[in-house]
């Protein structure tokens, strides 16, 4: 029985650790949010929602009404995608604030 209990246990862990890593939501996400499984689902959301946003939140990405109310979260096929849009528009921005910052003068 020991046995048994001593194999279990590292198991649990492994799998435990598995399912964390395959989600990337910190929080349970509303559940009357519309889930868009695809980039297309995304463009068409966003035409509905003119007013809307796309936020980076809850270790996804939603997309927002104009009175900050959910209308969409992404799925994580296009979560990637908006991770690499997102940094390079970070990278960007970073670079354009850095040239434009006075250089020192000695």
């Amino acid at each position: 029985m020991k046995f048994t209990f001593i194999s279990i246990v590292p198991f649990l862990c492994l799998f435990t650790a598995m399912v964390e890593a395959l989600t990337r939501d910190e929080a349970t996400p509303p559940s009357d949010s519309i889930i868009l499984i695809d980039r297309q689902a995304l463009h068409d959301m966003a035409k509905d929602q003119p007013y809307g946003s796309l936020f980076p939140e809850n270790g996804g990405y939603y997309l927002k009404d104009k009175d900050d109310g959910v209308v969409g979260i992404a799925s994580y096929e296009p979560c990637t995608e908006l991770d690499a849009a997102f940094a390079s528009a970070e990278a960007k921005y970073a670079q354009e604030e850095a040239a434009e910052s006075p250089a020192p003068t000695s």
